[in-house]
């Protein structure tokens, strides 16, 4: 009993003390707490205080820097203001620089067509003086005992035994006298000017061209070019186009692959515009037109073969519109043949052409027009190699005679050096004394490889398919076998059946 007493007094007194204690704590906490709210209603104040100084300092601030924006915005108007002035300043200054300019370009032009003009009158003299004199020594020199020669058939004969017309040049050329022949037909002359040297002809064109201008052809070289029955996928040349011709620009802006070539024309930058001969030699065309150009010709079965020559193959043809196929236009020393009579057939037997179509609205436009086809098969290009040797002793049969061309140990062929326009091509390349070897078709002179084929003894079928037009496509070969190599041929195939 007494033991319970004795626990119960000490439980009672534990939690008197834990009474005390807490008692102790909460005092505590509300001394810290009420401290607490002291400090923060002192702190309170002052950021009231605080945020009282920055609102008055931003104000200030904003104010002054609402001052300096009204003062940079006055500036900028100002500024403004006076660009607006300076650009007005400026288009009045380049209305009247536009205005000396334009007086110094009319000027300008003034003089030029007054120097053209004084040029023009006194190349006009030039010739008018030039022709006078020649013809008074063709009192002299020309005699009717002359043997003359027929350029198209080749017949011959005294010049008093030839029909003669006789008119007079409108472009001061002097007297004409023009021959008919009897074998063909055709009407030539003056001999005067086929008599003349080529430089002395291409001298006697560029002065006419400074006293005289040619009239726009434009339509009817693109009548001529429609008889071709062009494609745009092929390659065609405007032979004789002169300088002034509008019809290579019109036809190149419709998508078709023209090319120009004019001899008597000044150098130019234009690459669709030819004017040496040489680099023409270089291209390949699927057609070929004119106008106005083939009564020019001197020297026409000559002219004729050159031309076929540029044509791809058997399938090319050409289209030549002049009035000159009947004795027209006459008035000028420049036209030195006439086509009447049988003249073109010959002319065409001799140089490897059909006429495939004619065309004849002289009445109603002044146009007659003729399409050929050249008459050969396949088209050599042996003899355009470079690299080779030739030799003419390797005929098995002494009484045959025919000319090889010798690939020597360690040389290298190349060329020919073609201008084709985009398609299939078939070449044959025939070689001897080689076995297993390799040719590369290259464009560019070598500078890009289209394909690498293997070649052997015997006739090698090449096939080649172009994009597009290149420009010079070679066959190389180098021999490294030890041993001469004959290369017998290299010729385009027809592509077509």
């Amino acid at each position: 009993m007494e033991n319970k007493l004795r626990e119960s007094i000490e439980e009672l007194g534990t939690i008197v003390d834990r009474i005390d204690w807490n008692h102790m704590g909460w005092k505590s906490i509300f001394r810290r707490k009420k401290y607490a709210n002291l400090k923060f209603a002192h702190s309170v104040k002052n950021i009231v205080a605080m945020q009282q100084e920055i609102i008055e300092y931003l104000s200030e601030e904003m104010e002054k820097s609402w001052q300096q924006l009204e003062k940079s915005r006055q500036q900028l108007k100002k500024c403004a203001l006076d660009i607006e002035e300076m650009k007005q300043q400026q288009k009045e200054q380049e209305k009247e620089w536009e205005k000396e300019r334009g007086e110094e370009r009319e000027e300008d032009k003034k003089y030029k067509e007054q120097l053209e003009k004084q040029l023009g009158a006194t190349s006009r003299q030039l010739m008018k003086i030039k022709w006078h004199l020649i013809d008074e020594e063709c009192k002299y020199l020309e005699k009717p005992e002359d043997i003359l020669h027929c350029k198209i058939c080749g017949y011959e004969s005294e010049r008093k035994n030839y029909e003669t017309k006789e008119t007079e040049c409108r472009f001061n050329g002097g007297k004409l006298v023009r021959y008919v022949c009897p074998g063909c037909g055709v009407i030539f002359g003056p001999t005067k000017f086929s008599a003349l040297t080529q430089d002395e002809i291409n001298d006697d064109y560029t002065t006419h061209y400074l006293g005289f201008h040619e009239g726009d052809s434009t339509q009817k070289e693109l009548d001529a070019f429609y008889m071709l029955k062009p494609d745009k996928k092929k390659i065609y040349l405007n032979y004789g186009c002169g300088s002034w011709s509008k019809s290579l620009e019109f036809l190149r802006e419709q998508g078709y692959q023209v090319f120009g070539y004019e001899p008597y024309a000044p150098e130019t930058d234009n690459p669709y515009m030819i004017t040496r001969r040489d680099a023409i030699q270089k291209m390949r065309f699927d057609g070929i037109y004119s106008n106005d150009v083939i009564e020019h010709f001197v020297t026409p079965v000559e002219d004729f073969i050159f031309m076929r020559e540029l044509l791809k193959d058997r399938y090319s043809t050409m289209a030549h519109s002049t009035s000159c196929y009947i004795y027209k236009h006459e008035v000028t020393r420049f036209h030195t043949h006439f086509f009447t009579g049988k003249s073109i057939e010959v002319l065409c037997e001799r140089a490897g052409f059909d006429i495939i179509e004619r065309v004849n609205e002289v009445d109603t436009k002044d146009f007659i027009c003729y399409v050929y086809r050249p008459k050969m098969v396949d088209m050599d290009y042996t003899s355009k190699l470079c690299g080779l040797k030739r030799n003419e002793n390797r005929a098995k049969d002494k009484a045959e005679k025919r000319s090889d061309y010798i690939l020597e140990p360690e040389g290298t062929m190349y060329g020919p050096y073609l201008t084709l326009g985009g398609g299939h091509y078939r070449w044959q390349l025939q070689l001897e004394g080689i076995v297993d070897g390799t040719c590369r078709i290259t464009e560019q002179a070598g500078k890009e490889t289209l394909k690498t084929v293997k070649v052997t003894d015997g006739n090698n079928i090449i096939e080649i398919d172009i994009p597009q037009i290149i420009i010079d496509l070679e066959f190389v070969i180098d021999n490294h076998t030890g041993r001469e190599i004959v290369v017998k041929k290299l010729e385009m195939l027809s592509t077509e059946e």
